[in-house]
């Protein structure tokens, strides 16, 4: 046993990390990795569609969004977010001014 722990280690050291035992080994590598790269590209595809309306929100909110406000905007299916870009974009464009109180009654600024 000590003698195929040795060899298992002089092919580690030799062959990295990627050192495989046999064919079964290195096809679940493959999987693993393909799975991998398949939700990073998914999650990349995910986050281009949903840049335009966090900038959009980022703009009106005149600061960067927060992680967990993306991860919202990200929760949403693309319907929702569709719909949810289109109220956006009419509240920016509109440029809705805050409600202002009429007037403040302290000293020096009473009205009639």
């Amino acid at each position: 046993m000590d003698e195929l722990n040795h060899w298992i280690q002089v092919y580690l050291e030799k062959h990295g990390s990627y050192f495989w035992f046999d064919q079964q080994d290195w096809e679940e590598h493959g999987r693993k990795q393909s799975a991998e790269l398949t939700a990073e590209e998914e999650h990349k595809q995910r986050m281009d569609r949903i840049r335009p309306i966090v900038e959009l929100l980022s703009t009106a909110a005149g600061r960067k969004l927060k992680v967990g406000e993306i991860r919202v905007i990200d929760g949403m299916d693309d319907r929702e977010v569709g719909v949810f870009a289109k109220l956006m974009a009419d509240v920016v464009s509109a440029g809705i001014d805050p409600v202002k109180p009429k007037g403040s009654y302290g000293y020096g600024h009473f009205e009639d």
